[in-house]
């Protein structure tokens, strides 16, 4: 029931933030990747199965700079994707790590964009920096058996 509310709200906030962001992202060329993403229209990444690892912010993208390294040390054959939830951290988190194999914006926790990034970026582990609960991430991984 408290999913079923959180995306029913979650629903009326996309009704009314969508028309403007796509307004915004016809003059702002720089926000169209911010959206694509959000929207869970990420990259393709099939065959790769990289380690997801999801830093919200700039402290969080600094925070995992180090769990990133030692990953490519102990596996440097493994695909490490990092996703951030602001254009900051974003930048932050490609300045510090430009050897990961994909940067992307965090989708919207909405079962409709979680379940397209999920499918498109096929991780093999799932890796949230700080303590951040997606009902919808949580669910879909635990559907696809992916370890969180």
């Amino acid at each position: 029931m408290i999913l079923f509310l959180y995306n029913l709200l979650f629903t009326a906030f996309l009704i009314f933030y969508l028309p403007y962001s796509l307004l915004r992202s016809l003059f702002q060329r720089r926000l169209r990747p911010l959206l694509q993403h959000r929207l869970g229209f990420v990259p393709h990444l099939q065959g790769k199965r990289p380690v997801w690892i999801h830093a919200a912010s700039v402290g969080e993208a600094i925070c995992s700079v180090p769990l990133f390294k030692r990953i490519k040390k102990e596996c440097p054959d493994l695909s490490v994707l990092l996703t951030t939830m602001t254009q900051t951290g974003h930048e932050t988190a490609r300045a510090l790590l430009p050897e990961a194999d994909g940067f992307l914006f965090f989708p919207f926790d909405h079962p409709l964009t979680i379940r397209r990034a999920i499918r498109r970026i096929e991780p093999r582990l799932l890796l949230i920096a700080e303590t951040e609960i997606w009902p919808n991430l949580l669910r879909f991984c635990g559907e696809r058996k992916i370890p969180v």
